[in-house]
């Protein structure tokens, strides 16, 4: 026939993990899962998915087991961080997670084999640190569907197997044809870990969207004080207008009553937990890996007037710079069973403090406007 077949395998647990496998010894026997089988038509050709391979000669004994459970094996996530430190090619295909925060498609271009694929151009973020990463194929309509749906902060992709590409002290990113894979907002635990590791004191908010034929731009919030204008409380409650605003005030009160923080999926959508299961009711969908995030509600005057201003997740976190999670777990451990303080008491240290507050305003289509403003980003005095 003239082909060979390859596979990629998994390990079954920690009895004989790959990366333990003596490359110098021929001889082993490992329990695996089969997970994807190619075939190469070209005799030379080398296959390169990940760091670690398994090549069967003519006389390895292949046995098929009833079915058994192999636990997932946990992602070996790169760093952004540590990419852009890359000063050359990596050998090794890697796995990196980021937030998704600009997509552009590109005119088709041709491989070295003639066959032309479309080009999708994405920048990622992760704690101040930005990334191009090209990907070749179909990814274009997924990708801006993400971005143009996003709630509460940009979505995260997982990309596996991607090439590391360092040209002239510039390094990006590169998928592997039939290989490399994108998912947005995965429901695995490392996007729990990848949310609390975020920089409370870092801004991802995005303050602009431009959507146009092929490409979703963005303005990404990281001087939040020169991209927006400034408004007064009583103008914001008398103009009805939409679009974000900073607002100079004095916080005058914590309004929350047990209810400062709640769970949320990757995305940012609340989730409700219903008989030990986490479920979205808007699609249903179940979530095995959930996130904390903060609802704090507090108010707000100037000399005009005075307000409600609610924080969600990353903007609350801006203000207290302090985790979620930390301050939950702390919460739990040293108050909740000996104060009947509906929140942190902490909280209150901020009342009476100057703060900067930018303010997402919609439009009501009335005036003046009574609703609690939504608090997109922050900074507050010492």
């Amino acid at each position: 026939m003239g082909e060979r077949t390859s596979s990629s395998l998994l390990p079954s647990g920690p009895k004989l993990p790959l990366h333990k496998l003596n490359p110098w010894n021929e001889h082993k026997q490992i329990i695996v899962r089969l997970c994807r089988l190619w075939t190469l038509r070209d005799p030379d050709s080398k296959v390169t998915r990940h760091r670690y391979n398994l090549f069967l000669t003519l006389d390895s004994e292949i046995i098929l087991l009833p079915d058994i459970t192999i636990p997932r094996p946990p992602h070996i996530l790169e760093l952004i961080e540590n990419v852009v430190e890359m000063e050359q090619d990596s050998p090794y295909l890697i796995d990196v997670m980021a937030f998704l925060i600009s997509v552009t498609e590109h005119p088709h271009i041709e491989d070295h084999h003639g066959i032309s694929h479309k080009l999708v151009v994405i920048k990622l973020y992760s704690n101040g640190i930005y990334v191009h990463c090209n990907l070749l194929g179909n990814f274009f309509n997924k990708l801006k569907l993400a971005l143009i749906s996003c709630i509460t902060h940009p979505p995260i992709l997982l990309l596996e197997f991607m090439k590391v590409k360092a040209s002239k002290g510039v390094v990006g990113l590169q998928n592997v044809l039939n290989c490399s894979k994108v998912t947005v907002n995965p429901d695995i635990p490392e996007i729990v870990e990848f949310i609390n590791r975020v920089d409370p004191l870092k801004p991802y908010f995005l303050d602009h969207i431009s959507v146009k034929n092929s490409s979703v731009l963005t303005c990404f919030d990281d001087q939040f004080l020169q991209m927006s204008q400034s408004r007064t409380i009583n103008e914001l409650k008398q103009h009805d207008e939409g679009g974000f605003f900073n607002v100079v005030g004095v916080i005058t009160s914590i309004q929350n009553h047990f209810d400062w923080w709640y769970y949320s999926c990757s995305c940012g959508y609340p989730i409700q937990l219903s008989h030990a299961e986490f479920s979205w009711e808007k699609c249903g969908k179940k979530r095995e890996n959930v996130v904390k995030n903060f609802k704090v509600v507090v108010g707000l005057v100037d000399v005009t007037g005075n307000c409600v201003c609610m924080l969600y997740g990353h903007s609350a976190e801006m203000l207290f710079g302090s985790k979620v999670e930390a301050v939950v777990a702390e919460f739990e451990t040293n108050y909740q069973e000996t104060s009947r303080s509906p929140y942190p008491p902490f909280f209150d240290n901020y009342v009476g403090r100057d703060v900067v507050f930018k303010i997402e305003r919609r439009r009501a289509g009335y005036a003046p406007y009574t609703n609690a403003f939504n608090v997109v980003s922050c900074c507050c005095d010492a």
